[in-house]
């Protein structure tokens, strides 16, 4: 099996660097960023919503900020969940791009990987791109070699929705979205501020976190940190109105006699810079759907 990339195993030294460039970027040049490693003294620049010096004091204020900060602008959504066996083979991989125009058209990229992948696109390993624009849903997916492509009505799919894939599929895979999913990280996990820096002119504010608070911690579907494991390791950088704008954790958890270490990252970048039009491979899920339709009537 593969690895796990050489940037996990020093990721704990990188947690610990207020000056890390976080994860990675969305379209378009990189931004310019410069760091103050220390927070910001109380009264030179405003907190984000739910934060203070000590770090998230209302992580439910901070999750609404977050949506509201998304709310009708596009944006580019990165999320890679990948689990580890102890001999650092990899356990499960779940890579999700997606880029979602103003107007929720969107294209989702969705990679799966290892024995414990999610099933999401079929048995592991397999890769789909999903298109739809509130009127049809397309997709195209490639697994054992061979590319399938496929086109309905979005409203006769609960999968073709645009909130399924920046809600749903990149938090987890539970009927949850992205506001309770992050009001329960950073309730369950204690966080300090560890420095800002500044990107294209905002003050973005480094949050880190070492152990699950004293009410437990899971994150991800049948996860949980066991009683001898190690505390869940947090790096997340929120601009001032309150966008999360990248989170990373990196967990030991246990489930159905496995042990196996978590790195999960999420990262929003381009904001109100995305457009999306139709994919050149479209044609093709057009002609497929009047394949089947034709061999119905037959």
């Amino acid at each position: 099996m593969v690895g796990r990339p050489p940037a996990v195993v020093v990721l704990a030294v990188l947690l610990a660097t207020a000056g890390c460039s976080g994860l990675a970027p969305g379209s378009g040049g990189p931004p310019t960023e410069s760091l103050t490693p220390a927070p910001v003294p109380a009264g030179s620049a405003d907190y984000p919503p739910g934060v203070t010096a000590e770090g998230v004091v209302n992580p439910e204020r901070l999750a609404l900020a977050h949506d509201q900060v998304l709310e009708n602008r596009s944006y580019r959504l990165r999320s890679n969940r990948s689990t580890y066996f102890i001999d650092d083979s990899v356990r499960s991989r779940i890579d999700l791009d997606l880029r979602l125009d103003r107007n929720r058209t969107y294209l989702a990229a969705v990679e799966t990987a290892g024995p414990r992948g999610p099933v999401i696109l079929g048995r592991p390993p397999a890769r789909a791109r999903y298109w739809a624009n509130g009127t049809l849903y397309a997709s195209r997916i490639t697994r054992d070699g061979e590319v399938t492509y496929s086109l309905t009505r979005a409203d006769q799919s609960p999968f073709a929705t645009w909130q399924y894939w920046s809600g749903t599929a990149a938090f987890g895979g539970e009927s949850n979205y992205r506001a309770s999913r992050y009001e329960a990280i950073f309730q369950a996990i204690p966080t300090r501020v560890v420095g800002n820096r500044t990107v294209d002119g905002t003050t973005v504010y480094v949050l880190e976190g070492r152990r699950p608070s004293d009410s437990g911690f899971t994150a991800g579907p049948a996860d949980a940190v066991g009683p001898s494991g190690p505390g869940p390791a947090l790096r997340a950088t929120v601009t001032e109105d309150g966008l999360v704008r990248s989170l990373h954790l990196r967990y030991r958890a246990y489930h159905d006699g496995d042990e196996y270490d978590v790195d999960w990252r999420i990262s929003y970048r381009a904001l109100g810079n995305v457009t999306v039009g139709e994919p050149p491979w479209l044609d093709r899920a057009v002609s497929a759907d009047r394949e089947r339709r034709r061999s119905a009537i037959v």
